[in-house]
């Protein structure tokens, strides 16, 4: 980072900062946070309220759908074609896991009353995958031995055993009155603490240093090209020209824009606010402006230190 991006941080933070400063105590109610005191139209406050809930989600849906269908894609679908996929065969099955997974969550969603609520689910997958993904991650910022390869034996063999600890063992569980199981189905519903503990925390971690000790001295290849990124980044950034992409500044400009023009519609529209959101509105406007012409001299390449 230089010292520019510093400053662009420090600012933003302090901007923050100032910004929560101003408003702290003149929202002493529910009422002041949601419908500025009774002065908002019920339209307006529903519309933010909706526009919220609808603008958080749809965020973390399509992060979430698009970081699954990348490792789809580029993890697990492109290893096991015998040539390399050009770029639009790649693209579109991309789109193809993307539309899938759309299609799992939305029958999952229909599901979830007959699994038991959606706080049940969500709170068994979580205890269930969350380990077990974020464990390999973690301990491969400290070894150079353990690869993808970890991530997917860890999942492989946490889920089902979870899946069958909390689902099949547990009271009312699809395992729990059969013969076979009934002992073991008796400890794990009177030790269902442990049990968990056990599969989410503790057998994804003896995995992990099973695997970290089979792997031996060998050094994983791909921590050696990130090794090898990270080096010639910095000797760019020290002797040549560092690229600065204009593609955040481009987004955020537009979503400022969009913004101002929205608030531009509601000062048409409710008249008792126009000058507020007018002001508002003009505001956005400037600031778009601003950004666009910073992208526009913004130098594609810039001198690194």
């Amino acid at each position: 980072m230089q010292v520019s991006d510093y400053i662009v941080l420090i600012c933003y933070l302090l901007g923050i900062l100032a910004v929560g400063m101003v408003f702290t105590g003149k929202n002493k109610s529910a009422s002041d946070m949601f419908a500025a005191g009774g002065q908002s139209p019920w339209w307006t406050s529903g519309l933010s309220a909706f526009m919220t809930m609808f603008s958080a989600t749809a965020s973390m849906v399509s992060s979430q759908l698009n970081v699954f269908s990348g490792v789809l894609t580029s993890d697990i679908y492109r290893p096991f074609k015998s040539l390399a996929p050009s770029d639009a065969h790649r693209v579109w099955a991309g789109r193809f896991f993307t539309i899938l997974l759309g299609i799992l969550l939305i029958g999952l969603a229909l599901l979830i009353r007959h699994l038991g609520g959606a706080e049940k689910v969500i709170v068994s997958i979580t205890e269930i995958m969350s380990v077990a993904l974020l464990a390999p991650t973690l301990w491969g910022l400290f070894s150079r031995r353990v690869n993808s390869s970890a991530v997917w034996i860890t999942a492989a063999v946490g889920f089902p055993v979870g899946f069958l600890v909390r689902f099949g063992l547990a009271q009312d569980g699809f395992l729990a009155d059969t013969p076979a199981f009934s002992g073991l189905a008796a400890w794990v519903q009177a030790n269902m603490s442990t049990a968990k503990t056990f599969t989410g925390v503790v057998l994804p971690l003896v995995i992990l240093a099973v695997i970290q000790m089979g792997a031996a001295q060998r050094m994983d290849e791909v921590f050696l090209r990130i090794q090898q990124l990270g080096t010639a980044e910095l000797a760019l950034e020290s002797n040549g020209r560092v690229k600065a992409s204009r593609l955040p500044a481009i987004v955020v400009a537009w979503s400022i824009g969009l913004c101002g023009l929205m608030m531009a519609v509601l000062a048409v529209v409710d008249g008792d606010s126009v000058r507020i959101m007018g002001i508002v509105a003009a505001a956005l406007f400037i600031i778009t402006a601003a950004i666009g012409l910073g992208v526009k001299l913004l130098p594609k390449e810039t001198k690194g230190k």
